[in-house]
């Protein structure tokens, strides 16, 4: 649906995976960052680059955001098929008719909505870190909200009220194979009609839209320390470096009814600001808890073209431990390789690739059986290809592609290639101005698509 996406797209807006993309000039590149980094973000990309220690003092705040929409295409599939058979028959008689074929796609079409990853997926990053020779403390905060739909796809639920009035209706109704004898029996002992609570009709559609929330504040002290290979001409190093970090998290959870006054119609999501205010803007966390962990990095140079880099993340496997009591979230270690090329002064070309793969997990709630289960919705490894022309280092063009590399080797992956475009301006080597976007079409509103943007103003002395 063309403007219910669009409304979604917003929400998510003010907020895919392996290690999210933080900060634009990663975020101009693809990702490809783990052998370059030289800025705030070394934090969060490869903590080996403070041993570089350029600068007197530095200090980056950043912010930016992703939004990854997989729910365009079930909306307008719905949208066609509901528009089409909108037109409920006035004659009982022609019931059976309806509901074998009519009601039976809107049944199938409703399934869609319950494919696991359906929905919105949106990012928000934030983070700031001041960095004085080769130590560094850092905030990073990423918030990661899914807004998804569950259809109730139950068919004695996706009866309307207004076919449930009168003996004659349910009369045909039974007929048409769509009640049992004990239901027929109910609603007549109700004085042919449903009431709330019956489980017969829309009234007692469960259909949701679920929005869950989890933020992670990450809070870290890094140090880094630089050897120089060969004289000091040749520009050769290799740096080494970690980050001790305390994890701050944050869990959401909202939803909101598909069904209003017994009918379930697409302009019923159509909203305006109160609904993002109150249902969005105004979530409050459910629960916190608190953790531990470390990030370990390498990053070096060779030559006058060839620099690498090595981020272990996570390196040991802590947990969040949750107020509430519930099941801890396991923090997954991750490890990233990076090499660049300069094939001449200011050219950079990178690639980075996670060499652990990691499952995408999406937690869905059932209404019907209050019970929320973790569903693996893909595997994902990320490969990041970038380019950066630096021009007498004071403006600086960037371009990039990220993608998730399993679906270049597996036919089950899925297979999401993300276009990125950044530039940076350097102000007499003091101030510098990074903007960037990322997307996968140019054309939005008939396809799924992604979207995302990230900036910050850094200071350097």
């Amino acid at each position: 649906m063309r403007r219910l996406t669009l409304v979604l797209v917003l929400v998510m807006a003010i907020s895919v995976g392996a290690l999210e993309i933080y900060g634009p000039r990663a975020l101009g590149m693809g990702g490809a960052q783990v052998a370059l980094v030289d800025d705030g973000t070394c934090a969060y990309w490869n903590p080996g680059a403070f041993g570089r220690g350029d600068n007197i003092f530095e200090a980056s705040p950043v912010w930016g955001f992703v939004v990854a929409d997989n729910i365009t295409e079930a909306m307008n599939e719905f949208e066609d098929t509901f528009r089409d058979n909108r037109e409920l028959p006035s004659d009982p008689a022609q019931y059976a008719a309806f509901f074998n074929s009519v009601l039976t796609d809107v049944e199938n079409s409703l399934d869609g909505f319950n494919e696991p990853g359906v929905g919105v997926i949106g990012n928000m990053h934030a983070g700031v870190t001041a960095k004085i020779g080769s130590i560094g403390f850092s905030w990073v905060d990423i918030t990661k909200i899914e807004v998804g739909p569950w259809a109730d796809t139950r068919r004695i639920r996706l009866i309307p009220i207004n076919y449930l009035d009168s003996q004659a209706e349910i009369y045909a109704l039974y007929a048409a194979g769509e009640l049992t004898a004990a239901q027929y029996n109910l609603l007549g002992s109700q004085g042919w009609s449903t009431i709330t609570g019956a489980g017969i009709g829309m009234d007692d559609d469960q259909s949701v839209i679920s929005l869950d929330g989890f933020a992670q504040h990450d809070i870290a002290a890094s140090y880094g320390y630089s050897w120089r290979l060969g004289n000091r001409r040749s520009g050769d190093f290799i740096g080494v470096g970690g980050s001790a970090k305390f994890i701050l998290g944050e869990r959401f959870r909202n939803s909101i009814d598909l069904v209003k006054a017994g009918q379930l119609d697409p302009a019923n999501l159509v909203t305006g600001p109160n609904w993002l205010f109150e249902n969005v803007f105004g979530i409050d966390s459910t629960t916190s808890g608190y953790g531990f962990s470390m990030d370990i990095g390498v990053q070096g140079q060779i030559g006058e073209f060839f620099h690498f880099g090595i981020l272990g993340r996570n390196l040991i496997p802590f947990e969040i431990k949750w107020q509430d009591g519930s099941t801890p979230t396991r923090i997954d270690p991750m490890v990233r390789i990076g090499v660049a090329f300069e094939p001449f002064t200011g050219l950079n070309l990178a690639i980075d690739i996670d060499a652990l793969e990691k499952d995408y997990t999406v937690s869905v709630y059932n209404p019907v059986t209050q019970r929320e289960e973790d569903i693996v919705v893909d595997k994902v490894r990320d490969l990041s290809i970038g380019v950066e022309w630096d021009i007498a280092e004071i403006f600086a063009i960037r371009a990039g592609i990220n993608t998730n590399y399993n679906s270049l080797i597996e036919d089950k992956a899925r297979a999401n290639f993300l276009v990125t475009f950044g530039f940076g301006i350097n102000v007499v080597g003091v101030l510098q101005f990074d903007l960037a976007v990322m997307t996968n079409q140019f054309s939005a509103g008939e396809h799924n698509s992604t979207l995302g943007g990230s900036a910050s103003l850094g200071i350097s002395l």
